[in-house]
């Protein structure tokens, strides 16, 4: 079981979208050459397990809906996150459905960095660039688990626990991944979220570093 304060800064889902729709998602973040992101978060197989079909309707039509409009959870918070050129895409507009929603971001710390301020963690973030060789580097304090304020419960930040998934992984739109620390490389472009537990925060003391390094 993952820890509480990381699944919520690192976008795992610890909740469902809602108590009765059932979904695969998948998390991905895109690094672009010039140090922009693109976060994109895909839901396939979207369907209501309500067994009754009248509420089974209402219930894919209002997530369907709000997506169409732009007013769902996400796509909220990508906005409130300062998130750029964002999209909804419906890939399949019946059940089960599927939806694409994406943002564009400045930089890679530009989502973390609004999360823990607001939820008052004690962290370190690094992006160095040296030539062609770029390195991002995370560091966060997860034990003792600080106090929720009300700016980290805030309708800005509530989507990264919900609209996510433990299926998250950064993608190189060019270039490759020269080395890795949490992460899982899966060939050259691709880095894969590694399963931290407690047992691993105890042996780290409290505090768990994420590294990437790549190349252009």
């Amino acid at each position: 079981m993952r820890h509480k304060t990381l699944a919520l800064l690192l976008f795992v889902a610890v909740v469902p979208l809602t108590a009765c729709l059932e979904k695969d998602t998948n998390t991905t973040i895109y690094l672009r050459n010039d140090g922009t992101i693109e976060w994109a978060v895909m839901d396939q197989n979207v369907r209501s397990n309500e067994e009754d079909s009248g509420k089974r309707l209402d219930e894919e039509r209002t997530y369907i809906n709000d997506i169409l409009g732009g007013t769902d959870r996400l796509t909220r918070s990508f906005r409130a996150l300062g998130g750029t050129n964002i999209k909804s895409v419906v890939m399949r507009d019946r059940a089960p459905f599927g939806t694409l929603r994406s943002a564009d971001f400045e930089h890679l710390n530009q989502v973390w960095e609004r999360t823990f301020k607001a939820c008052q963690i004690p962290h370190r973030l690094t992006l160095k660039t040296d030539g062609l060789v770029t390195t991002w580097t995370m560091a966060i304090q997860v034990e003792p688990e600080p106090e929720k304020t009300d700016e980290c419960e805030s309708d800005a930040l509530e989507a990264l626990v919900s609209e996510s998934t433990e299926h998250l992984r950064l993608v190189l739109e060019s270039g490759t991944f020269e080395s890795a620390t949490g992460f899982t490389l899966v060939g050259k472009n691709t880095a894969e979220l590694a399963d931290i537990n407690s047992d691993t925060i105890k042996k780290t003391s409290g505090v768990v570093v994420l590294s990437l390094t790549w190349k252009k």
